[in-house]
């Protein structure tokens, strides 16, 4: 017998996402709109069963996370934590990561600079768009999904694990 872990709500959420997205085309259309505030609403019906819709910060951050699935090509959730992946970006210029002027410690300092869950929603967007543009489907939307929920509680937390992982060295597991 299978070792059952019980899921968060996030969790449950992502893999709703990532399953129902390949096999109704209706489903990622109305996800992929809900990405512009004024179309949001085309998400909510799906997010009901997984998130109190009423809290501005929760719908915020399901239709952000929801959309972003619904715009990737992975079709299973991935590993990777922001601040890696966002590493990642910048992986095949060879610049040092300790010159602040650096692309990517600028979105990395952008990014860390969000006082609340709502304008870190607002900073994810072009950064999640960035970061598939280049061809990075390795992204952790679960995890993405749980830091943004509890950020409002503990930002420091979340950022200082961004950080950490942005900084992180690669280990020899990783490169090969």
């Amino acid at each position: 017998m299978e070792n059952i872990k019980k899921k968060s709500s996030a969790d449950n959420f992502v893999d709703f996402v990532f399953r129902k997205k390949l096999e109704d085309k209706g489903f990622r259309a109305d996800f992929r709109h809900a990405q512009s505030p004024a179309q949001a609403s085309r998400a909510w019906p799906y997010i009901v069963p997984f998130a109190d819709i009423q809290r501005e910060i929760v719908r915020s951050a399901y239709v952000l996370i929801g959309a972003s699935i619904c715009l990737e090509d992975a079709e299973v959730n991935g590993s990777c934590g922001i601040g890696r992946a966002l590493r990642k970006v910048w992986s095949d210029q060879e610049r040092n990561l300790d010159d602040l002027a650096s692309p990517a410690v600028v979105r990395l300092r952008k990014l860390v600079a969000s006082t609340d869950a709502l304008g870190l929603c607002l900073q994810l967007r072009p950064l999640l768009s960035l970061i598939r543009s280049k061809g990075i489907h390795d992204l952790d939307y679960a995890r993405l999904l749980k830091d943004i929920l509890y950020f409002d509680r503990d930002p420091d937390a979340v950022k200082s694990r961004w950080i950490s992982e942005f900084y992180a060295k690669p280990s020899e597991k990783t490169e090969g």
